[in-house]
């Protein structure tokens, strides 16, 4: 080719006795071919990026992300566009997903016979950035995955979920505990802050709450309690439940809780580890977690022991993987090449260690996503997760509006009497980001306040 000379001019006059048709398809071939250039380009850029995964096939229709790059030339030979058509994944990985708002609507009560309209603000959902998620699931898989696959890496889980927390944990969760901080001196400050008021030297701090004792689910059914047929709100339902609650939460008629405690727990109204007494229970409810119950608070018997708390453990990475590649995929039973491993699958193996059943199939997108929504709550309760990962689903308004609290009160025959309380609590979008420090925007002017503050 580099032999051969053009004659531009007689190119030119040869396109001009060309009809209008003819010409128009000369432009489209060679825009055609020059977006075809770009698609090569696109492609491998792609494949550098993403690896593996650009190749992958969707579950439901079999094509793959690489595919899905084409070009297309206009009708009239004017322009070509390199774009998005055969795989919406890649259009989330590339454009994600506008801002969402919850729908607003009037709701109604009536009155006599005026009716009373109260108009039902709509939230804000934030938006969505598609390779993010990409990404964390990959991040994830990386951990858990080596050449044995997952099920190889679930065998890291202790088998003992307390051995978590126990004061010799850095020995008995070994496998399990990737990165924890070691208190540097024996203490018993926690045990003093979080067991029962009532018992000596005990201030009775984090309570769970009625909310909280809700998530955990029926052990048999794998169900929540308020999810049964015949749910009763009277009704603790403290027997058959997740095996978790028991090792979490203290509850009313407890024994040996802490060990040196001779007397059952007493958190109904009036008991000796409840209100009115300062300090005492407003859930109906104490902490276990992280709590050594072999410390002794007791004036001439006191003892101290050392702490490690968790920051990073494999049962977290199994349920982060899940949530990420669910909103990747877009299915909670989906799988591809990159992503062998499917959501439900990826949470099973935490839920196994739990004696728990795993995630049933045909499961909604909805459905799936509460469910996963309450493991995450309950496996890794007072762990430091729920704080952030409640502003990370921008569900503030939905979690943090109220909670529950258990009032229980003791009849005259030694039976119990159940009610739960709704304790508001104050929320704000704004709530989901820190206001700026005015120390901060005094350094740079150009700093604008996050909204709402």
């Amino acid at each position: 080719m580099n032999n051969i000379e053009v004659d531009a001019r007689q190119i030119t006059s040869m396109f001009a006795d060309l009809t209008s048709r003819q010409q128009r398809q000369v432009y489209r071939s060679a825009l055609r071919k020059g977006a075809g250039i770009l698609v090569g380009e696109t492609k491998r850029q792609l494949r550098q990026t993403l690896g593996r995964a650009a190749s992958s096939r969707n579950w439901w229709n079999g094509k793959t992300l690489i595919s899905g790059i084409k070009a297309n030339a206009d009708r009239n030979g004017e322009e070509a566009k390199v774009h998005i058509m055969g795989d919406f994944r890649l259009k989330f990985f590339e454009l994600g997903t506008r801002v969402r708002r919850t729908t607003g609507s009037n709701t109604a009560s009536v009155r006599g016979r005026n009716p009373i309209r109260r108009q039902r603000v709509s939230a804000n959902r934030g938006s969505i950035n598609a390779a993010h998620f990409f990404r964390t699931a990959k991040a994830n898989k990386e951990i858990l995955d080596d050449s044995n696959g997952f099920a190889e890496k679930a065998k890291l889980l202790v088998e003992d979920y307390s051995s978590l927390w126990s004061k010799d944990n850095y020995n008995d969760a070994t496998n399990e505990l990737i990165f924890l901080r070691r208190a540097t001196t024996t203490t018993n400050s926690f045990e003093g802050y979080n067991f029962p008021v009532g018992l000596e030297n005990c201030k009775g701090g984090n309570c769970p709450t009625q909310t909280l004792v809700d998530a955990y689910e029926m052990k048999d059914t794998g169900l929540r309690p308020d999810e049964l047929d015949n749910y009763d709100p009277a009704n603790p339902y403290y027997t058959n439940r997740d095996p978790r609650f028991y090792l979490t939460i203290a509850k009313n008629g407890d024994e040996k809780w802490p060990n040196w405690n001779t007397v059952p727990l007493q958190t109904y109204q009036g008991g000796l580890n409840a209100e009115p007494l300062s300090g005492g229970t407003p859930t109906g409810y104490y902490l276990k977690k992280y709590c050594q119950t072999a410390v002794d608070l007791r004036a001439g018997t006191a003892s101290k022991t050392y702490h490690s708390w968790i920051t990073f453990r494999f049962g977290e990475f199994y349920l982060n993987y899940a949530e990420a590649v669910y909103k990747y995929l877009g299915s909670p039973y989906a799988t591809d090449n990159e992503f062998t491993t499917s959501a439900v699958d990826a949470i099973k193996v935490v839920r196994t260690r739990a004696e728990m059943p795993g995630f049933p199939q045909g499961m909604t997108n909805d459905a799936f996503w509460k469910k996963y929504q309450n493991e995450r709550m309950v496996e890794l309760a007072f762990e430091g997760h729920r704080f952030w990962d409640v502003r990370r689903w921008k569900e503030g308004d939905k979690h943090f509006k109220n909670i529950v609290e258990m009032k229980i009160t003791k009849n005259g025959d030694d039976t119990y009497t159940y009610e739960r309380k709704v304790k508001e609590r104050s929320w704000d979008d704004k709530m989901y980001f820190f206001p700026i420090p005015q120390s901060e925007k005094s350094k740079n002017p150009n700093l604008e306040q996050n909204p709402g503050w």
